[in-house]
């Protein structure tokens, strides 16, 4: 079964195989969609298995249109917001929203 990354640099899918069945190193057969959203599609349409995002896949998991591989395992994952280092109120009002929304997204998870 291929599993679908993001792009050669992706490596979640090979880090959470890794972690969930204890393995030093694997080789997985993958497909590349560079895009988060394109990832869950290829995977409704049966191209193979994926790590995505749980807030993309949990509405689907809800209607049974994606099974979990791995019920209670995660991969947990840094996420960055990478901005100018200027002066500006628009920017820092836009960090501050994205900061705020991200929060709040992430903790229903």
């Amino acid at each position: 079964m291929p599993f679908i990354a993001f792009n050669r640099k992706d490596d979640m899918q090979s880090e959470f195989v890794t972690a969930v069945f204890g393995l030093k190193r694997v080789m997985l057969r993958q497909l590349f969609v560079p895009s988060s959203e394109g990832q869950v599609r290829a995977v409704l349409a049966g191209w193979g298995v994926s790590v995505v995002l749980e807030l993309l896949a949990r509405g689907l998991l809800e209607q049974r249109q994606l099974v979990n591989m791995a019920p209670g395992h995660v991969l947990p994952i840094q996420l960055y917001w990478h901005c100018w280092n200027l002066a500006s109120e628009v920017l820092d009002s836009l960090t501050a929203a994205l900061t705020r929304a991200a929060a709040c997204a992430l903790e229903s998870t």
